[in-house]
């Protein structure tokens, strides 16, 4: 079905409050080349109380001008008290095949935005998983015997419980990245782990692993995680 075309409407300005940040008012966006448009309000819901309607433009949110659905969708979700500009229409584009949910209190991912980065990370992830695994497979050698000591394991022991636990639950007070922090910090330590044995091994010209080598990555994770704590929030898993 073809989008109908838009007749110039009324602007006009919704503000209302809900019960808690974390409430839900009812509402679903869509975004095209015409904008932001209400696609979806729910019987009794918040929006619909306020005068929201489907096919209304939304212009702006809390005075800021929005392009994206999710972007409309964050920024209510985030809110107390909301004041929205809108742009009425006679007519309505066909928004049932596009439809981008609000999110609620029970769901904290953006569905369109995430599967855009699902694939990339995941490639990302794979490549170096090969890229490691040929190297340390191919051109390394596990030291002696007698280089895995007692004393080292416990050291080695140590350290990864302060990587996977100490900085893993360290991030679980953040509200919104809880989860992800303790994902994250367990894929970060695994990843960095892998990459300093194989980089450091081939600059330096030691291709053996040893306890050694294993307690050198694991402070090299550690510098890592410091800085996950900084960027959790600000940059994509992609990014870090």
């Amino acid at each position: 079905m073809s989008d109908t075309v838009l007749t110039v409407g009324t602007t006009s300005s919704i503000s209302f409050s809900k019960p808690s940040k974390k409430s839900a008012i009812g509402v679903s966006f869509i975004h095209d080349e015409d904008g932001v448009k209400v696609s979806e309000v729910k019987e009794g819901g918040l929006a619909e109380q306020a005068g929201l309607k489907i096919g209304d433009n939304v212009q702006t949110i809390n005075g800021n001008k929005v392009s994206k659905s999710y972007t409309a969708a964050k920024m209510i979700r985030d809110s107390k008290t909301i004041d929205i500009t809108t742009t009425s229409f006679d007519e309505i584009s066909d928004v049932e095949n596009k439809k981008v949910s609000l999110i609620t209190e029970d769901s904290k991912v953006y569905p369109d935005e995430a599967s855009l980065k699902t694939f990339s990370l995941g490639f990302t992830i794979a490549v170096v998983q090969v890229v490691a695994a040929y190297n340390i497979f191919a051109h390394f050698d596990y030291g002696d015997v007698e280089e895995f000591t007692t004393e080292k394991y416990i050291i080695f022991r140590d350290i990864m419980v302060m990587l996977l636990l100490g900085f893993g639950y360290l991030m679980t007070f953040l509200e919104k990245y809880g989860l992800g922090a303790v994902g994250f910090t367990m894929l970060l330590t695994v990843l960095n782990m892998e990459c300093n044995l194989m980089i450091e091994g081939l600059l330096h010209g030691d291709l053996h692993i040893s306890l050694d080598s294993i307690i050198n990555a694991e402070f090299s994770a550690a510098a890592l995680l410091i800085s996950f704590g900084a960027l959790i929030g600000r940059a994509t898993p992609l990014q870090m």
